[in-house]
């Protein structure tokens, strides 16, 4: 199995870059499963988007196990779909601490009224590109992704898959004397021989 972890901001300067996910996918034999862990502030659109497509492409012919083993925030909420848009049945895992949080692109700039007019409408088209993928993931309508979008939203734990973004929950607060379902019962099978 393949591991890679996305464990720093997203940056073509610094942090993790597409060129590090490029190289160590390529790392990957044919048929090998590959498991992506995050823990992420998220950063750059457009590094960001890069390294969710190069996702994509290795989920074609690989099984891509997604891990959110901190928090997937920003660009790397983003990311933490890529596989499930090739196929829905691929595994996102959070813990019962997983943190996600979702909000609209956002960015610094100066200049004039048309300048910053301009920007705000590239910004609402990225928005409406990176929501169309968790309305596509989760099941919701646009109207409610964008709401989650602008009202910059915190899933914590099984949130996450209540929200439609991930599908499997690994538990942290269980009992070690939990019970498995279907459990042998050997007393209760002595008592229907006895009545027998």
């Amino acid at each position: 199995m393949l591991k890679i972890a996305i464990d720093k901001e997203i940056s073509q300067w610094y942090g993790i870059t597409s060129r590090d996910i490029d190289t160590q996918l390529s790392y990957a034999q044919p048929g090998e499963d590959i498991t992506i862990t995050i823990n992420s502030p998220g950063g750059d659109v457009y590094t960001g988007v890069a390294i969710f497509n190069s996702i994509r492409e290795a989920a074609k012919s690989h099984s891509v196990v997604m891990k959110i083993v901190g928090i997937a925030a920003s660009m790397a909420s983003y990311i933490m779909l890529a596989a499930r848009t090739v196929n829905k049945n691929l595994k996102v895992i959070v813990y019962e601490n997983s943190i996600v949080f979702i909000h609209n692109p956002w960015t610094i700039m100066w200049g004039n009224y048309k300048e910053l007019a301009k920007e705000a409408v590239y910004l609402e088209k990225l928005a409406v590109m990176m929501g169309s993928t968790y309305s596509h993931i989760s099941g919701k309508t646009d109207k409610e992704t964008r709401d989650i979008m602008d009202n910059e939203t915190y899933y914590i734990g099984n949130e996450i898959i209540e929200n439609g973004y991930a599908n499997e929950l690994e538990k942290i607060n269980k009992d070690d004397e939990e019970p498995e379902e279907n459990q042998f019962d050997r007393e209760a099978c002595n008592q229907r021989k006895i009545k027998n």
